[in-house]
């Protein structure tokens, strides 16, 4: 398996710390100490997963959730807050968030939610790859009948699907 990059957003430094400590096995950590620094590290490494907290100086983990969403790129976003709440979880979720964790939270569940986010973006990844191969294929396919035009089309449709 390829290495996952992971941003840590978390205005505590000793949060972050223990974090990175946890997960560094097979990944790329990156750390930011604000929203605006968050965002920055987004813009310019591309992180596959996004630890966001949301009480954080500069900008909420809210406002780079909803700056994330305007972004080419689509991280998967999972929110971690002090302050859980069934309503907070939900505007997560709204605004974006792939899942939510509250602090305290035990080591291995935050493992088990970023190996189920990893093995998302490895499907991803491999789609992307399948994709691009279907479409090399199909300009390799000869012929011009009724039936070759058929699996032409229903090759665009399948193309397009996450199937």
């Amino acid at each position: 398996m390829s290495l996952i990059k992971i941003l840590i957003a978390d205005d505590e430094k000793t949060a972050r710390r223990a974090l990175q400590r946890s997960l560094v096995k097979k990944n790329t950590i990156f750390e930011a100490e604000n929203g605006e620094q968050a965002i920055k590290i987004i813009n310019e490494k591309s992180p596959d997963i996004v630890l966001l907290d949301i009480n954080m100086p500069k900008k909420s983990g809210f406002c780079v959730l909803e700056e994330i969403s305007k972004m080419d790129i689509n991280p998967i976003c999972i929110i971690m807050t002090a302050y859980g709440s069934e309503r907070v979880a939900v505007e997560a979720l709204k605004k974006g968030a792939w899942d939510y964790i509250a602090k305290p939270f035990q080591i291995d569940e935050l493992r088990t939610l970023i190996r189920n986010a990893s093995e998302q973006i490895f499907l991803k990844r491999e789609n992307k790859v399948l994709k691009n191969n279907i479409l090399k294929e199909k300009s390799n396919l000869l012929g011009q009948s009724k039936t070759m035009n058929e699996v032409r089309n229903l090759i665009e449709k399948v193309a397009k699907t996450d199937a």
